[in-house]
């Protein structure tokens, strides 16, 4: 029906299996897990994707169904919410772009191990929940999303975060509870946004000076590196952090820096050379 504006159809898939022994025990609950078809996950996601067709359809709740995988967001791009927690995604098409009118995403208790980062085009997202995941870090693109005011990323597997977070001057709340940040440190981290600000600002300062302190003791000695064929070499990656190398090429990356950057493409030469 073309008036349909809100569907739930959360908990449709069972997984579980009670056996009779269970049924008489109330207080007992040994529950069986039963292996669900993937085709049928597939068509279940099918027919809600036809239904996004209708212009109307601005509200879709799947959760706990066991899914594992979506193949495109193509035909729901009327949607205003979406929900799909308490499923087994590991990953999302990196069509979701075209729900241009997307207010509140609710990824929840999923394995996701990354997010598209198509999702810093989504320009009308307010809330963004990805609790108990399976993520190493926030796509850069996150920081695009000048109208989000609520994200929550706690229990996940966070271990540093990048400045351009604080682009997000529009978050009211920001909620990294439970991973195991080092930059910033969880104890700052868990103070919100206004405190992770203040950390990046102050590293950025401390980092400037430093860097400027190595740049003048490493070129100095411009004829030695040159006649033992070493080169100067300062971090070029977005985490800011102005390390320097001292070598032929570089030879890793920057830790905190994964996101888009290859190994070798990480750093520039200081004293002109290739």
């Amino acid at each position: 029906s073309k008036s349909i504006k809100v569907l739930d159809i959360s908990n449709v898939v069972l997984a579980e299996d009670r056996s009779k022994a269970d049924k008489k025990d109330k207080k007992a609950v040994s529950a069986a897990a039963v292996t669900i078809p993937p085709q049928r996950l597939a068509e279940l996601w099918s027919a809600v994707s036809a239904l996004g067709a209708l212009d109307k359809l601005d509200r879709l709740t799947m959760d706990r169904n066991h899914m594992t995988s979506l193949d495109s967001f193509a035909k729901l791009t009327s949607l205003k919410t979406l929900s799909l927690s308490n499923n087994r995604f590991d990953i999302l098409p990196n069509d979701i772009y075209l729900i241009v009118g997307l207010r509140s995403l609710t990824l929840s208790h999923n394995q996701l191990r990354e997010l598209p980062r198509a999702i810093g085009e989504l320009d009308s997202l307010e809330k963004i929940d990805v609790r108990s995941n399976q993520l190493t870090y926030l796509p850069l693109s996150l920081a695009q999303l000048k109208n989000l005011k609520l994200v929550d990323a706690s229990d996940n597997l966070l271990q540093s975060l990048h400045p351009s977070i604080c682009d997000l001057h529009a978050v009211e709340r920001l909620e990294l509870k439970d991973n195991p940040l080092a930059r910033p440190p969880s104890a700052i981290a868990r103070n919100g946004i206004g405190a992770i600000r203040k950390f990046f600002q102050e590293a950025i300062m401390v980092n400037e000076m430093v860097s400027y302190a190595a740049r003048l003791v490493l070129l100095g000695a411009a004829g030695v590196r040159r006649a033992a064929g070493l080169h100067v070499y300062a971090c070029a990656q977005p985490c800011m952090c102005m390390r320097v190398l001292l070598g032929p090429t570089c030879a890793k990356p920057c830790g905190p820096c994964l996101d888009g950057w290859h190994p070798l493409d990480g750093w520039h030469p200081l004293d002109g050379t290739p």
